[in-house]
């Protein structure tokens, strides 16, 4: 490794401090990031910092706050996925290989903006190597929700309903029915739990959760985690105790108690905040969660206000509302699925997209539309949160939440987010690449009458004869040339693996 220039990080102390060579040195970029990627994972009780000699100044100092607590973050994209707006990386040359330039759109730094120029190596030792990993980092350090969170939560059917044995019967429904098994880990309780105040400031639950301890105990014996709701404002969105001018009591209290989730709903916080101070009100709770040192995962619920997807990741989310709520009726899930079109380069390990819970099971839909339903959020790579009550599920609502090759798509390894590959009036193909080199796709007719969907192998990078899996059916259909095209009922969809 090259000689050490720690000029921008001599305030820092206790620190392990690593320098990368200049390109001179002759080591490839992506040996160098594999290096020290495994460093800071040997290493995970130090901070560490990798300080590019053009760094200096204030653009350094704001490339560092961005970084410094997302490293398996960046790590990702700088094996191959994207560089952030407003940067060219142009890699050293492999022998035998000529230079590559990739553009791509990962973060938004508006707000905090980086040099507006082009970067080669040469002059920036690259912005892969301007990576420091605090031990106040979040969630995406701490390894939570490395796929999209799978579980359930009480809000869609229970809403202000809801108590501590609604809760337990949950847990063993989960625990005991085969939904365990196929993934799904969170119990989480939304609104209405809270009570009232002590005269310290700490939140108490109110009567429906007379031992909040013992609650989270049980779920956590069920070999399951759980997960609870705030506001940032005074009050939450069905008028309980919001965490408002508590931010740090209620983190301190919700780790106690060993909750691992934390939605947390903006609502009234838009009486006491402007918009434009989203970013720094969510991440003053996520530093709250973050010097408890409990790992958990933070769910930004604000409906996509402010583009949250462009910063949800830079406040410390594991996942955000990239919508208003759901209904359990097909016309709302269905423009707040395929709207998510567009969103995927801000979904990946850690941080994903969220266009809100399952309803999968709570009646308004028929088998069709809740099969486009679980069919359209695995492709998107969604936490899948059911929404119903498990304790009286019908054995098809069940096997439609438990199908694991299903599932297996949207838990897939690669992390990234389906999208729409081809559109002809209400007759939709979106796929989703996977990790084994398959490709997930799902045919759709938004329509209200049955028609035929057809996939155009072309339109998916594959030339020539493919062979095709229906996920549902658990069925090879066998090899096909170009094309694969499959009849499709009003409202319905079928979900099949191209490989």
């Amino acid at each position: 490794m090259g000689q050490s220039n720690v000029t921008m990080a001599d305030h820092l102390k206790g620190h392990l401090l690593v320098e990368h060579g200049d390109i001179d040195d002759n080591v490839h970029p992506v040996e160098s990031l594999r290096l020290v990627d495994a460093l800071m994972k040997a290493n995970k009780n130090f901070d560490m910092l990798l300080v590019p000699n053009m760094f200096h100044g204030e653009s350094g100092d704001h490339a560092l706050y961005l970084v410094r607590r997302r490293w398996d973050y960046f790590v990702q994209y700088l094996l191959g996925v994207t560089p952030p707006k407003n940067f060219e990386i142009k890699e050293d040359r492999p022998p035998g290989r000529s230079p590559r330039r990739r553009r791509g759109y990962l973060l938004d730094f508006t707000e905090r903006n980086l040099p507006r120029r082009a970067c080669t190596m040469k002059t920036f030792t690259l912005f892969v190597f301007l990576i420091a990993a605090s031990l106040e980092a979040g969630a995406v350090d701490s390894g939570v929700a490395m796929t999209p969170p799978m579980g359930w939560n009480s809000w869609n059917h229970f809403a202000c309903k809801v108590t501590a044995d609604d809760v337990r019967s949950a847990a063993d429904a989960i625990a005991s029915n085969g939904m365990k098994d196929a993934g799904y880990t969170y119990v989480n309780i939304d609104d209405c739990w809270q009570g009232t105040r002590d005269e310290q400031g700490r939140i108490r639950p109110n009567q429906k959760f007379p031992d909040m301890k013992a609650l989270v105990d049980y779920v956590h014996a069920k070999g399951l985690k759980i997960g609870i709701y705030s506001s940032p404002g005074p009050k939450t969105c069905a008028g309980y105790e919001g965490s408002y001018g508590h931010e740090e009591q209620d983190a301190q209290q919700y780790t106690g108690w060993g909750f691992d989730y934390l939605k947390y709903d903006w609502c009234s916080a838009e009486k006491i905040y402007q918009r434009s101070q989203m970013q720094e009100v969510y991440n003053k709770m996520h530093d709250a969660l973050a010097r408890t040192g409990r790992p958990i995962v933070f769910s930004l619920c604000q409906y996509g206000y402010a583009r949250v997807w462009q910063w949800g990741v830079a406040v410390g989310g594991n996942l955000w509302r990239t919508t208003e709520d759901i209904s359990d009726h097909f016309d709302r899930m269905s423009v707040i699925g395929f709207d998510q079109d567009g969103l995927e380069s801000f979904a990946g390990p850690g941080h994903w997209n969220d266009p809100d819970m399952l309803e999968v099971g709570n009646g308004g839909m028929n088998h069709d539309e809740y099969t486009t339903h679980m069919s359209l959020w695995v492709l998107l790579a969604a936490p899948l949160l059911a929404g119903n009550d498990l304790s009286k599920m019908t054995p098809e609502t069940l096997d439609l939440l438990t199908n694991k090759e299903v599932i297996a798509v949207d838990q897939d390894a690669k992390g990234v987010q389906g999208r729409r590959v081809a559109q002809e009036g209400p007759l939709e193909v979106w796929a989703k690449p996977l990790a084994d080199g398959g490709i997930a796709v799902g045919l759709f007719n938004r329509g209200e009458s049955g028609n035929p969907v057809t996939i155009r192998f072309k339109d998916i990078g594959i030339e020539g004869s493919a062979k095709v899996r229906n996920l549902w059916m658990h069925k090879d259909l066998g090899s096909f040339h170009g094309s694969y095209t499959a009849e499709m009922p009003r409202h319905g969809a079928v979900l099949i693996k191209i490989q």
